[in-house]
C-alpha cells in the first residue's frame, strides 16, 4: 500500500469481486483472471501516511515504518510498548507524532490521550537516547496531528503545558505546501518553527573570523563559514500560520528549480563570490584581537560566535544559494560561503525591500 495514495489497491480473483463491492471496494483494472479493485483509506490511515510522506519529503535519514512501535520502560520497572503514528529521526532532532482525525468536523475530547502522552514522555524519551546511545542527546518534538478535530480550550493548555505541538489541518496544509515546494531544504524551516530559541546541540562556541562594521546606524559583520553550520540556524521571512490568504510567502522567494540547478552547480566544484545576506535576530559575542593594528574607529577585526539557536539567522538574499545545499549529499556541506550578517535589525520591517 502506497503511503501517498488515497486508495488502498489490491488484485484478487474475478469471482470474488462481488464480495469485495458490497465492502465499498470498486474496480480499477481488470483482467483475465484477476482484477485489480481499491478502496478509500479509512481517515486515521489517511492521516498517518500524510505525517509520514511530510517527513519522507523533509529528506529525515530515520524514518518509522507501519505499526511503528516503542518499548519503554516505565518506573514501576515493568515493560511497556507504544505504537507510534509518525517517527522521524536525524543527527540532531525526534518527532514523535500522535495522529487523531474524526470523520466529519467536530469536537473530540484529547484529554486522556494527552494524559497518556504526558505519563509516557519521559520513559519513551529514555528508551530513545538508550537506543540510539547515551551521546545522543536530541531534540524531541512531541507533535499531535489532528483533522477535523476542533479542539478545547482545556486541551490546547493542556498540550501546551505539556509541551505537545499541535498541528491541525490548516497548519498541515500549509507545512505540506512548502516542503512540496522546497523539498529537503523546508527541515531546516520546520525545525525553526518548532525549536525556535532552543540551542542546537553540537553548535556550542562555534567562532570565526570576522570584521565588524557599520552600515548607516546598523552593525555588521564579514565573514566565512559552511553551509553545515548556516543551514541549522537559518529561517526564510514568510507569512504567519494564520495568514488570511493561506499561502506561504516561499512560492514567490524561493524556486524549486533553481534550488536544483544551484545543487548541480555545486556538485559539478562551483562556488559562490558573492556574499549571503543575513540578519541574526539575537546580539552575538565578539572579541577583539587584541592588536595595536586593530585601532581603526571603523572596521573591528576579532573572533564572531555564531548564534547557537535556531531560527536565529534571517537570509535576507542569498536564498537559493545556501539552500541549495540542503538538496545534496553532505560532504559538500562544509565548503566556505561568505557572509555579511547584520544584528538584531526587526526581520519584518522591510528595510530591505528596496
Amino acid at each position: 500500500m502506497c503511503r501517498k495514495e488515497a486508495f488502498v489497491v489490491q488484485s484478487v480473483h474475478t469471482a470474488d469481486v462481488p464480495k469485495y463491492e458490497v465492502d465499498g471496494w470498486t474496480v480499477q483494472r481488470e483482467g483475465s483472471r484477476k482484477v485489480r479493485i481499491k478502496k478509500p483509506k479509512n481517515y486515521d490511515a489517511m492521516l498517518e501516511d500524510q505525517a509520514w510522506c511530510l517527513f519522507y519529503r523533509m529528506g529525515y535519514p530515520e524514518l518509522g515504518g507501519r505499526s511503528f512501535k516503542i518499548r519503554y520502560s516505565p518506573q514501576n520497572g515493568t515493560e511497556g510498548e507504544k505504537q507510534v503514528d509518525a517517527f522521524a529521526k536525524d543527527d540532531e532532532t525526534v518527532i514523535v507524532v500522535e495522529c487523531k482525525a474524526r470523520e466529519t468536523r467536530g469536537k473530540r475530547s484529547l484529554q486522556k490521550d494527552l494524559h497518556e502522552t504526558e505519563s509516557l514522555q519521559k520513559p519513551i524519551a529514555n528508551s530513545i537516547r538508550a537506543h540510539y546511545g547515551t551521546d545522543f542527546k536530541p531534540k524531541i518534538i512531541w507533535m499531535y496531528i489532528t483533522n477535523n478535530i476542533i479542539w478545547s480550550e482545556p486541551d490546547l493548555e493542556r498540550a501546551a503545558a505539556i509541551n505537545v505541538r499541535v498541528v491541525t489541518e490548516n497548519e498541515m496544509q500549509y507545512f505540506d505546501s512548502f516542503i512540496r515546494h522546497m523539498g529537503p531544504a523546508g527541515r531546516f524551516q520546520f525545525l525553526a518553527e518548532f525549536l525556535h530559541g532552543q540551542e542546537i546541540p553540537g553548535l556550542s562556541d562555534i567562532k570565526v573570523p570576522a570584521t565588524r562594521g557599520t552600515l548607516g546606524k546598523n552593525k555588521f559583520y564579514s565573514f566565512v563559514t559552511t553551509p553545515r553550520q548556516l543551514l541549522k540556524i537559518s529561517f526564510v521571512n514568510h507569512l504567519a500560520l494564520n495568514h488570511p490568504d493561506g499561502r506561504p510567502a516561499y512560492q514567490r522567494m524561493i524556486a524549486p528549480s533553481r534550488i536544483k540547478e544551484i545543487g548541480g552547480f555545486i556538485k559539478k566544484g562551483g562556488f559562490f563570490p558573492t556574499n549571503l545576506l543575513v540578519n541574526f535576530t539575537e546580539k552575538c559575542r565578539f572579541d577583539l584581537l587584541p592588536s595595536k593594528e586593530n585601532a581603526d574607529p571603523n572596521i573591528k577585526f576579532g573572533w564572531l560566535y555564531l548564534p547557537r539557536r535556531y531560527k536565529s539567522a534571517w537570509v535576507i538574499d542569498g536564498q537559493h544559494r545556501l539552500y541549495g545545499y540542503s538538496n545534496i549529499d553532505e560532504k559538500h556541506w562544509d565548503q566556505n560561503i561568505a557572509v555579511i550578517a547584520f544584528e538584531g535589525m526587526d526581520a519584518y520591517s522591510g528595510e530591505f525591500d528596496q
